[in-house]
């Protein structure tokens, strides 16, 4: 019996991830449903397998789910191609609030990428314009075919941003009151280099921080 192992992030989708982060049990049973669920196997099948072939196997794609992955801003799912938010300082409140709702829980990362990557309307060499935010989360679904590699690095991105929501949502509310905030960096995502955001105070920030997974990938040591 063949089997096409996925050995990078690329080669598995949202939808996968998240099915395998709601299971819990032992290692044997882990790395059993780890080549279940990422090599399109069924139980049967694995169980007819030798135990240096699941070992073998489930050391591959626990290597896999701890690869570093990089930023991507755009990406396909079959025809559509979805951009992430070219400009961050641009969130709108909904936004803000979607996000705040959705980023910290993995069940729910798919809704999240729903915000932060949207259909791109028109495009002109790199930049690209994307579909309004509505709030709608209709394509919660589809985002679930999203490539890991393409949520990792976006999650990682956003986190290394030292992005607090809940202080952008005071930013937010500062600014339509007139209150002058405190600018922490001056940068783009056009360049790559940060966000720029503004909070009231660095009380404020650590007294708002959102909780953001402390590390995206399973452990090797679960299988």
């Amino acid at each position: 019996m063949n089997v096409i192992v996925p050995n990078h992030l690329s080669e598995i989708n949202l939808g996968q991830y998240q099915h395998f982060l709601r299971l819990e049990g032992d290692e044997e049973f882990l790395a059993k449903k780890m080549i279940e669920i990422f090599c399109g196997l069924k139980m049967d099948l694995i169980h007819k397998m030798k135990v240096s072939s699941i070992s073998k196997i489930s050391k591959i794609l626990s290597t896999m789910l701890q690869e570093k992955a990089e930023f991507k801003p755009t990406f396909k799912i079959n025809d559509q191609e979805f951009g992430f938010i070219p400009i961050l300082e641009d969130l709108t409140f909904g936004e803000l609030h979607d996000l705040d709702q959705t980023i910290s829980d993995w069940q729910r990362m798919n809704e999240a990428m729903c915000v932060l990557f949207r259909p791109i309307e028109q495009k002109i060499g790199k930049r690209y314009r994307i579909k309004e935010w509505d709030g709608k989360m209709d394509l919660a679904e589809t985002m679930k075919q999203m490539p890991m590699d393409v949520v990792m690095g976006s999650v990682v991105f956003f986190c290394n941003l030292g992005i607090d929501l809940s202080a952008a949502f005071l930013r937010y509310l500062a600014k339509q009151e007139g209150i002058t905030t405190i600018p922490l960096k001056g940068n783009s995502l056009n360049d790559g280099d940060g966000f720029p955001y503004s909070i009231l105070s660095p009380e404020v920030m650590q007294q708002n921080l959102i909780k953001h997974p402390n590390s995206p990938h399973p452990s090797p040591s679960h299988f």
